[in-house]
């Protein structure tokens, strides 16, 4: 960074930071939006800028400005989307700071329970517990109608875990499925027939025949075949596989 883009960030904390001391909140918002603007501009977001949006979201969070607060978290995750795309750490940082503000529920799995019974190193630990930000990122976007961001963050999660775990690992289920529910609402629906006819196939593999998961994943398929049409899949079935559909499907007919 050139030393004139040095001295407007150097110019933007000490702003920010007399702003704060005399708790004129207002003020050191409208700077950090500035600065945004900027660095938008600019084409690279400084470590002065991130962390005055942080130091001032948290003031006004602690004052009870939960909306103004959730703006600035909010400009900071754009600017990050925009410099390094959706699933890069420093978005995992914006999105985790949003999902406490407004107490959305945070995905999670046992990590240390997956590491021990697989022995995995420490570095595929860390991958492991890499996914639960991505998964959390594709939560996000999912609920905010950004579908291909969602499918980039829920393909890289479970990319993680098939190389990791292996391709057929109970512990892929809900990211097979998940991805299978992205793939839908972008109306990929042979893609995900693919994924949940692979979720139903581990399943059965893996769980009792009459659980709950075996039979709402039976559902979710007989009613995208039904409804879409959709059988690209269906030379992956087993016999297993058909014999549990089948009912539902002639039910659905």
């Amino acid at each position: 960074m050139s030393s004139t883009y040095e001295r407007l960030w150097q110019s933007y904390i000490e702003d920010v930071r007399k702003a704060c001391r005399t708790k004129d909140f207002l003020t050191a918002e409208k700077t950090i939006i500035s600065a945004f603007t900027d660095a938008e501009e600019i084409g690279e977001i400084d470590t002065a800028l991130v962390w005055c949006t942080h130091y001032l979201a948290a003031v006004l969070q602690m004052h009870g400005e939960r909306d103004r607060a959730g703006k600035l978290y909010k400009g900071l995750l754009e600017l990050r989307e925009k410099t390094f795309g959706p699933c890069h750490k420093d978005v995992a940082e914006s999105l985790d700071s949003i999902i406490a503000l407004n107490q959305f529920r945070l995905n999670q799995y046992d990590v240390e329970k997956i590491v021990e019974k697989n022995q995995c190193t420490a570095e595929e630990k860390a991958e492991l517990d890499k996914t639960i930000q991505l998964q959390n990122i594709a939560e996000f976007y999912c609920d905010h109608d950004n579908y291909l961001a969602a499918e980039q963050a829920a393909r890289q999660a479970l990319h993680i875990k098939e190389s990791i775990l292996g391709p057929d690992h109970p512990e892929i289920i809900s990211d097979l499925y998940n991805l299978g529910l992205i793939y839908f609402q972008m109306d990929k629906h042979s893609e995900a027939f693919s994924l949940f006819v692979r979720t139903l196939a581990i399943e059965e593999a893996s769980l009792t025949s009459d659980h709950p998961q075996i039979k709402e994943t039976v559902r979710t398929i007989a009613t995208l075949a039904s409804e879409k049409n959709v059988f690209a899949a269906v030379e992956e079935l087993n016999f297993q596989t058909i014999a549990n559909l089948y009912p539902v499907l002639k039910q659905s007919a």
